[in-house]
């Protein structure tokens, strides 16, 4: 059983011509239902001049690796905070992320209560962001909303993209021409391949080794492929192609049988030779 952890301090500041002070800390945090959770508290005194007790609790809990919600309380020289949050991580390629967050702060002078929801999408063309607050105060009301969108173009290889900003290295990968494989940078989902087999890869990171990988599963089984991952370990604010090579076999189902006469049978303990001919075009 985790009992958890607990830690204390004490500190005393002594001044020349000044006033002394002294504060002690008291710390207790504990993982909660088999790790997905977490808990933790800290109280602290304070004594001289100005003297106080500060109070800061959180509790964590994660739904998944996507998904948590949180919340914190702290009161800090007079003033309470209370806060909630529901976070979706944004995920590193395609999708949507998201965070929507309330707090609540009393002092003396009254209570203010502000709401703000914030979202990211990730797309192939660009990043598209919003936010909104809204503040409820005892001067009134008051809100303010922001959208922007980002995108970036990028030239490797000879081919033109446009896809998501680059901050550091990038990449495109090449799968043939087939449309929708599954790509991975370093086990991360990065987005899936356009109807030319490409997809720009705008998060690599320059100078150590980025493993790019494919989701076999997503393409039709007449293609092979050598491998299906690389290693690229691009320049700063280089780019890299990763071509997969992919290759279509061609596969050809059937019965060998060999005619002797007027007798047909299997071609079995025999030795035979495919050839292909090709027909040459009489011309009129």
């Amino acid at each position: 059983m985790v009992v958890g952890s607990i830690s204390a301090g004490y500190s005393t500041l002594k001044t020349y011509g000044g006033q002394d002070s002294s504060s002690a800390s008291l710390s207790y945090g504990r993982p909660l239902f088999d790790g997905r959770a977490s808990f933790f508290v800290t109280v602290m005194s304070t004594r001289g001049q100005d003297s106080n007790t500060n109070v800061f609790a959180g509790f964590v809990y994660n739904f998944d690796a996507n998904y948590a919600v949180s919340a914190r309380y702290e009161r800090f020289q007079g003033i309470n905070t209370e806060a909630a949050q529901f976070q979706k991580a944004q995920p590193v390629g395609d999708g949507l992320g998201y965070t929507i967050a309330a707090e609540s702060v009393g002092s003396p002078e009254g209570t203010a209560t502000v709401f703000t929801p914030s979202f990211q999408y990730n797309s192939r063309w660009g990043i598209l962001r919003g936010s909104a607050l809204q503040q409820n105060d005892g001067n009134g009301s008051h809100s303010s909303y922001a959208i922007s969108a980002a995108g970036g173009f990028t030239w490797v290889g000879g081919a033109f993209s446009v896809g998501r900003p680059v901050t550091d290295a990038f990449g495109v990968g090449k799968v043939d021409n087939i449309e929708g494989v599954r790509v991975f940078v370093n086990s991360e989902e990065i987005g899936k391949t356009d109807a030319n087999g490409m997809v720009v890869l705008p998060t690599l990171t320059s100078f150590v080794d980025n493993q790019i990988s494919i989701n076999t599963a997503n393409v039709p089984l007449e293609f092979s492929f050598p491998e299906s991952m690389r290693v690229v370990s691009p320049a700063y604010r280089g780019g890299a192609v990763i071509d997969f090579h992919a290759k279509r076999l061609q596969a050809v189902m059937g019965t060998l049988k060999i005619r002797s006469g007027a007798e047909v049978k299997p071609a079995e303990f025999f030795q035979a030779t495919l050839g292909c001919r090709r027909r040459r075009r009489i011309p009129p």
